[in-house]
């Protein structure tokens, strides 16, 4: 069995926030919306279930309407994918990282995200459909991260696990299913005390060989 690195999408492998902000803001302009979602919003809500980011997106909105809200400014953002919009802007050293990582690895993107398009758009646009072998959008399938990673985990019957991630709930995640956490310190999460870390996702290829062989 081979041992499998697991990584975030937001904050993580990209930024989107600018892109994201954009998209939101222009639904609501353009369909009549007299309010408008700050940008400290959406970056602190990176990496949340659907229905967290629908209810802090829109706090005024009762449940449903922001559920139904968010998931029109989702259909408007698939449309746009089909297009062939980019929607975040990736960090240094990523694909080449993870092109070496999958040389000893098996490569997996787990996201928060209820979109499998805005997976695939990350892949595409890094270029690494050679490298990562599966993906899986949590809040597509309403499960957690955490059951997101241990399905993962068990679909390739993998030996060990590393989750890479920068916020608590990615940390919380990884644990809970029982992999190891590596804090993506340069993302968007806050300070988090980690046994693991990294500035610059090309120190996972000295840091994963070590965490293997612990």
């Amino acid at each position: 069995m081979r041992n499998m690195i697991l990584f975030d999408l937001d904050g993580t492998l990209w930024d989107t926030a600018d892109k994201t902000y954009e998209i939101v803001n222009k639904y609501l302009k353009d369909n009549g919306y007299s309010y408008t979602v700050e940008k400290d919003v959406i970056v602190n809500n990176m990496g949340f279930e659907f229905d967290v980011c629908a209810e802090r997106y829109f706090p005024k909105l009762n449940k449903k309407d922001a559920l139904e809200l968010l998931t029109k400014i989702y259909d408007y953002e698939e449309e746009l994918l089909k297009e062939g919009i980019v929607l975040g802007k990736i960090f240094p050293n990523v694909t080449e990282t993870i092109k070496k990582l999958s040389e000893k690895y098996l490569i997996c993107i787990v996201s928060n995200c209820s979109s499998k398009a805005y997976i695939k758009n990350f892949i595409d646009s890094a270029g690494v459909n050679d490298y990562v072998i599966d993906y899986i959008a949590a809040s597509n399938f309403f499960i957690s991260k955490a059951e997101a990673i241990r399905k993962m985990k068990d679909r390739y019957q993998a030996n060990k696990i590393a989750y890479i991630g920068d916020t608590l709930k990615d940390q919380v995640s990884a644990v809970d299913a029982g992999g190891v956490f590596v804090y993506a310190k340069y993302g968007f999460g806050e300070d988090l005390m980690s046994k693991y870390s990294i500035n610059d996702i090309s120190e996972l290829i000295s840091l994963t060989s070590y965490i293997f062989e612990e």
